[in-house]
């Protein structure tokens, strides 16, 4: 009776690890599937306010999940490789106007605004979440990284690059503590506050290049679009010019998530 019963049991317990072993893999699966679908880039036909004179325009935009990017192509050119504009979504701000129940405004971190159009409010509310979704992963990857510095290691830094300045301009540098506390200017206080105030202005600095580089880019582009030959040298500047630009973005999207966890 004894040996039976232990007999049932086991049996039970072995159904019951391959039940949870095909479920694990199920989910396992299902959790793939999930991640390829998002994966997936989003297209769709939305209207783009370009200036005062043409006003609304149709545009082909293009969602890249992976690359973290919303770029757009005209409408006749959607097929081809390069967009007309692209930016990075990390960072960047989504907002549904209060003029209607259309339009939506995607604000990026280099200081490119999109002013959208959908078709209705179901579609406006479902760009609005895959854009937001895409910047929140792409800040995610970022933030994990390149996580923030810890307080000693960013404090020797300060210090370092200080007392070489200090030196380098002929000055004394500022008495140095050898038990690793940081120098005053880096603790709280007005100190500190100067600090976050001199890396805004850098971050400032830094964003008013991007937009002037980005009209160049845009005029370079223009420029090369306006001639119909098709030189290898200048379709090859323009592809580099756009992917130059890009990392760029990247680039300062990284800098404003480090900025961000510091604060």
């Amino acid at each position: 009776m004894s040996e039976e019963f232990e007999r049932s049991l086991s049996a039970i317990c072995e159904t019951c690890f391959r039940a949870l072993q095909e479920a694990e893999f199920n989910v396992c699966q299902f959790e793939a599937q999930e991640l390829a679908f998002q994966a997936q880039p989003i297209e769709g036909q939305l209207s783009k306010y370009t200036n005062v004179v043409k006003g609304w325009q149709y545009r082909w935009f293009v969602l890249n999940p992976t690359r973290g990017t919303l770029e757009y192509h005209m409408l006749e050119e959607r097929k081809k490789s390069h967009p007309r504009g692209c930016v990075y979504l990390a960072g960047c701000v989504v907002s549904p106007s209060e003029e209607d129940s259309q339009t939506f405004v995607v604000s990026a971190a280099c200081g490119e605004v999109y002013k959208l159009k959908a078709a209705d409010a179901k579609q406006r509310q479902y760009w609005v979440n895959k854009l937001r979704q895409v910047a929140l992963n792409q800040e995610n990857r970022i933030a994990a990284q390149h996580p923030p510095l810890s307080a000693g290691i960013t404090a020797g830094a300060v210090t370092t690059a200080t007392s070489a300045q200090m030196t380098a301009s002929g000055g004394t540098s500022p008495a140095v503590s050898t038990t690793g506390v940081a120098p005053t200017f880096m603790r709280g206080g007005g100190g500190g506050r100067q600090l976050n105030t001199a890396c805004t202005a850098s971050l400032e600095a830094v964003r008013d290049l991007l937009v002037q580089t980005q009209r160049n880019q845009r005029a370079l582009v223009d420029t090369i679009e306006t001639h119909t030959c098709s030189d290898a040298e200048l379709l090859l500047m323009k592809a580099t010019s756009a992917s130059t630009l890009m990392s760029l973005e990247q680039c300062f999207a990284i800098l404003l998530s480090i900025q961000s966890a510091k604060v």
